[in-house]
């Protein structure tokens, strides 16, 4: 008798514990996940800003992150670009950290048309 006390009694005291824990992991703060950054593509020219990249756009300057691909677009200061990465804005101010560019290629100013002269007539 006194065996089925004593269990009865750890029982109890087993399941006011696992109450408690299950009570203050209800109380616990959750976290939202962040979604995740979309991938944009922005088109520019490559320029330098002391020690940092940025690609002026039409909407302003976009600061570079520092990462392999933009060591690549180093070698591109004074082109034109197009970049695809995710953006980030703060403080006013928005950086892309680039996953891949392309140099656009030079447009050449178009030379005017000769017109055509008329044939001239056999005689």
């Amino acid at each position: 008798m006194k065996k089925l006390a004593v269990i009865m009694a750890l029982t109890f005291v087993l399941s006011v514990i696992a109450g408690y824990a299950a009570d203050e992991k209800k109380k616990a703060p959750v976290k939202k996940a962040e979604p995740a950054a979309k991938a944009v593509t922005i088109s520019g020219t490559v320029a330098q800003q002391g020690d940092a990249l940025a690609i002026t756009t039409e909407a302003g300057d976009v600061a570079v992150a520092d990462n392999p691909k933009a060591k690549e677009l180093a070698k591109s200061v004074g082109k034109k670009v197009k970049a695809t990465g995710t953006i980030v804005e703060a403080d006013g101010k928005k950086t892309i950290t680039l996953k891949s560019f392309t140099v656009e290629k030079e447009k050449k100013a178009e030379e005017p048309k000769k017109k055509a002269e008329p044939k001239k007539k056999a005689q």
